[in-house]
């Protein structure tokens, strides 16, 4: 998850009129290691999903994209500049690399960390 709370920060952090961070810090790369970033609705086996929906609460439900009961979900709001500069926060980084595990992680699987529609098995 440390991604996806990155990738909120940054948001919350950056000044679109002057491209920087914090008023002065100039973006260089942005890393991640296995992070859901588009969310694990239809990734997961049937009992991890029922776990995440029941048991970790807001945070599952918001990766199951199924915490925006009056507005889209927060992942889904992420991948735009509606509501805070995401979108063009992870743009100002001049590298963007995630890393994600190719094959047999349950936890987050292929499509979501590596943001591909490809599912490698």
């Amino acid at each position: 998850l440390g991604g996806l709370y990155a990738r909120y920060v940054i948001g919350k952090l950056f000044d679109p009129s002057t491209g920087l961070f914090c008023g002065r810090l100039k973006p260089l790369s942005f890393v991640t290691l296995s992070s859901p970033h588009i969310g694990v609705r239809n990734l997961l086996p049937a009992p991890v999903t029922l776990a995440a929906r029941y048991f970790v609460g807001r945070t599952g439900r918001q990766l199951l994209l199924e915490d925006g009961d009056e507005t889209e979900p927060l992942i889904s709001r992420m991948v735009s500049d509606a509501e805070l500069p995401f979108l063009s926060a992870l743009e100002s980084f001049k590298q963007r690399i995630l890393y994600a595990s190719a094959a047999y992680d349950v936890q987050v699987p292929y499509p979501t960390a590596a943001i591909s529609p490809y599912y490698c098995q």
